[in-house]
């Protein structure tokens, strides 16, 4: 990434760290009621939450529109149009990231998001450009897809490009799922 578009993006979520506020009520959970006719289909306990909790509200259409941290007894995040500005913060920084459609725009909210709380509660963090690729790179892995080709023959393996032509025999599939097995035998049925 051009060192410019490190110090833009820098400068546009330190502005964005300064919009950190508490939550309105409107955000904040209520208190409980004891309606009966309301049933309870599961129950959480602590073992069942891994790592920190971090409640964040959706709207009609599941988009996020407000993400909150705990800081000391106080709930804060960012609600209304500071959340906006996150969402077009990471729009931006993904059309700078070259392939641009390596990771979403969800993703890059949430890793956005990270920096703002990690750096708000003054922890040591890398810089904000390093930090968010750093949670790119390290969440993007390399894969294997195969999709079978009705009716194709073919004598040989060969490659297009990165993409690799090979014919799958009964023996592959079987040595395939024996392995697969052995690896996750939770997975036999």
């Amino acid at each position: 990434m051009h060192p410019a578009a490190r110090a833009n993006f820098k400068n546009r979520a330190v502005a964005l760290k300064s919009l950190i506020s508490a939550m309105p009520d409107s955000f904040l959970p209520k208190p409980e009621r004891d309606d009966p006719n309301i049933p309870i289909v599961a129950t959480l306990n602590e073992e069942d939450i891994v790592g920190e909790f971090e409640p964040s509200w959706t709207d009609a259409e599941g988009i996020i529109s407000a993400r909150t941290f705990k800081m000391e007894d106080h709930v804060v995040g960012l609600h209304g149009a500071d959340h906006d500005e996150l969402r077009r913060l990471a729009e931006d920084f993904q059309k700078a990231l070259r392939p641009e459609d390596v990771v979403g725009t969800a993703f890059l909210e949430g890793a956005i998001f990270e920096w703002l709380k990690r750096s708000t509660r003054s922890e040591s963090i890398a810089g904000f450009a390093d930090f968010v690729i750093g949670k790119v790179e390290s969440s993007v892995i390399e894969g294997e897809i195969w999709l079978p080709i009705s009716f194709l023959r073919i004598q040989s393996p060969f490659s297009v490009g990165r993409v690799e032509f090979r014919l799958i025999t009964k023996g592959f599939m079987d040595d395939y799922e024996a392995n697969l097995n052995r690896a996750c035998p939770a997975m036999l049925m």
